[in-house]
């Protein structure tokens, strides 16, 4: 749709209340609202009523009252006489608030630069939640004409209206891999398509740490998948939280004709599963070929170096961290590796490769000093190690927090 836009001027603020109306490439709506100081000079604005409750509602959920502009959508087609009459629909799950205009401020009144906008709020939507209250569910915009009101503290309204084509909605399924078949998943998780969040469980507070943390976890089956319903067209997404090893996944996810999956990768490594590696060891010209099955793999495995007197991460700290590989009658399963870092004052827990591992050799350096110190892996459990500084005590302990794969 081409932008619209609609304003209107309140003779005894000098504030023009506007509200525009567009599209993105993806066909959907972006709603943003402002107001705009017509005076050449620096404007101080007494505190007006305050925002119609609706707008409270469903545009600004967690800000207090006094908010300056705000906005509601409502399905069907109503004018400034009638709007009152219409359910404003929701624009965003529970808990989850959207960008808010200014609070009141101490001295009672707003100060406007000349010729200056303020409190600009603006969201992007292609659909709407049921109500909180109960489970909240996403659905698409249904075809028909839309009305959008824009508002602000002193009683002034705008009106624009959208249409929604009848187009064919396909069925978009993010689908998160198990750790094995009937495993555990990760959970809540989220999906972000162009700006909007779809979260499960649906009743989750948003935002969520965009960080993994491996206490959330469920063996529960329906988690495992996101959904929402899109036309045609190719969507930029990003999956939260991001996976074991710290990495974003994102991609773009294109919809042309069909439903379509998008298979998330596993956000920790297996376990509790068969994995079976063969391995080729070279001895006085005798060649040996060992094949190692490992039927339940360890879980993640996490490391801190932190201050004795307060549990705080020590920062500057090298790391030298070498695996012990799994082994099967004296042969290794794999080669050792060494990963090698640096700690920061802002991250306590470091995640290193743990699959195939049977345990660390541990070499941390700080201040002229050398720790030493080891820690075994277990299968299905979570190992946690941590290194004291100065006093060099170490503690190592391991939790198992998945006993069968089915």
């Amino acid at each position: 749709m081409p932008l619209s836009s609609a304003s209107t001027l309140d003779s005894l603020t000098g504030l023009r209340l506007n509200l525009n109306l567009s599209t993105n490439s993806n066909g959907w709506l972006i709603v943003t609202t402002y107001e705009f100081n017509t005076l050449d000079r620096v404007n101080n604005v007494s505190y007006g009523a305050g925002l119609n409750s609706s707008f409270f509602q469903y545009v600004e959920n967690n800000c207090e009252a006094g908010g300056m502009v705000g906005y509601e959508i409502l399905q069907g087609n109503y004018g400034l006489n009638n709007f009152t009459n219409g359910a404003a629909l929701w624009l965003q799950p529970e808990h989850f608030g959207m960008q808010c205009g200014m609070e009141e401020p101490e001295n009672s009144y707003y100060t406007f630069m000349p010729l200056s906008n303020q409190s600009v709020i603006s969201g992007t939507y292609v659909g709407s939640w049921t109500d909180p209250s109960n489970d909240s569910t996403y659905h698409p915009f249904a075809p028909g004409t839309y009305t959008v009101v824009a508002g602000d503290g002193w009683g002034n309204f705008v009106i624009l209206h959208f249409a929604v084509q009848s187009s064919q909605l396909y069925r978009v399924e993010f689908l998160q891999e198990s750790n094995c078949p009937y495993g555990v998943w990760t959970a809540p998780w989220a999906v972000v398509v162009n700006h909007q969040t779809v979260v499960q469980p649906s009743n989750t507070s948003l935002p969520l740490n965009q960080s993994y943390d491996a206490s959330h976890i469920t063996n529960n089956s329906t988690y495992s998948a996101i959904w929402l319903s899109l036309p045609d067209g190719t969507y930029p997404y990003t999956i939260l939280p991001n996976n074991f090893w710290g990495d974003e996944q994102s991609g773009n996810v294109t919809v042309d004709g069909s439903n379509v999956v998008v298979q998330v990768g596993a956000f920790i490594t297996a376990m509790g599963c068969s994995s079976t590696t063969t391995t080729t060891e070279v001895t006085n010209s005798t060649t040996t070929s060992v094949e190692c099955t490992i039927t339940g793999q360890p879980g993640p495995f996490f490391l801190r170096v932190v201050w004795d007197s307060n549990q705080t991460p020590v920062a500057g700290a090298r790391v030298e961290a070498t695996t012990r590989p799994a082994s099967v009658n004296g042969y290794q399963c794999s080669n050792p590796s060494i990963v090698n870092f640096t700690t920061a004052s802002n991250t306590e827990w470091y995640s290193l490769p743990s699959q195939n591992e049977a345990g660390y050799f541990l070499v941390v350096s700080y201040s002229g000093q050398t720790y030493n110190f080891t820690a075994g892996l277990a299968p299905v459990s979570v190992t946690w190690a941590s290194l004291y500084i100065p006093s060099g005590r170490t503690d190592v302990t391991i939790t198992e927090f998945q006993t069968t794969c089915h």
